[in-house]
């Protein structure tokens, strides 16, 4: 093999030597903790309290559990029940919003009686209306529902309010012949409902 040769491959590997340690090259890196130290971070609440004792009105006229189990209704009585709930709404970006299960009545027995009332009572009127009442938060009609939200200045501060749920039925003056009578009719259990939901 000639010099010229030998020199040839000599020079290529001496390419592919640099080549490798080229490989081997490190950059400076480190780390450290984010160092928070003891600091926490706590959530808000959307929590409903204890319900005050509800109230009964036949004909718009507030009348007691105990006057209401002796009355007697007829034709064209309205009969109402209203409940407030206490609640708490915390958080700096809470929105939320009531939505509320319709309230029906049920007959309170298997008796011919209780349900020819009830049956009379499902086709008249029936309203279930739900209220939210109270301060420190605001409120606005976003696609045809009412959204509360806690102002950003009022931060993490709880704000206590309350949701006021009335449920009503008329017993019908088309009722015929003697149709209900003695009959006895309940609020059926999960209807009348009123629920807190939080929305983006």
């Amino acid at each position: 093999m000639n010099k010229l040769t030998k020199g040839a491959i000599a020079g290529a590997a001496g390419i592919i030597l640099l080549m490798g340690g080229a490989g081997s090259l490190a950059y400076w890196s480190d780390s450290a903790n984010a160092g928070a130290g003891s600091q926490v971070v706590t959530a808000g609440q959307l929590k409903f309290g204890t319900a005050a004792a509800g109230t009964w009105s036949l004909n718009g006229t507030t009348i007691t559990a105990a006057n209401l189990a002796s009355a007697r209704i007829v034709p064209g009585d309205t009969v109402s029940f209203t409940q407030t709930v206490p609640f708490t709404a915390q958080g700096n970006n809470l929105k939320f919003k009531a939505t509320t299960v319709a309230g029906t009545w049920v007959a309170n027995s298997s008796s011919t009686a209780d349900s020819d009332l009830a049956a009379a009572i499902a086709g008249s009127a029936q309203t279930t209306a739900t209220t939210v009442s109270g301060t420190g938060f605001n409120s606005a009609v976003v696609s045809g529902e009412t959204i509360y939200s806690i102002p950003a200045a009022t931060g993490g501060t709880a704000v206590n309010s309350s949701a006021t749920i009335t449920v009503s039925f008329t017993f019908p003056t088309s009722t015929t012949g003697s149709t209900g009578a003695l009959g006895a009719v309940k609020l059926n259990t999960g209807t009348g409902v009123v629920t807190l939901s939080q929305v983006a």
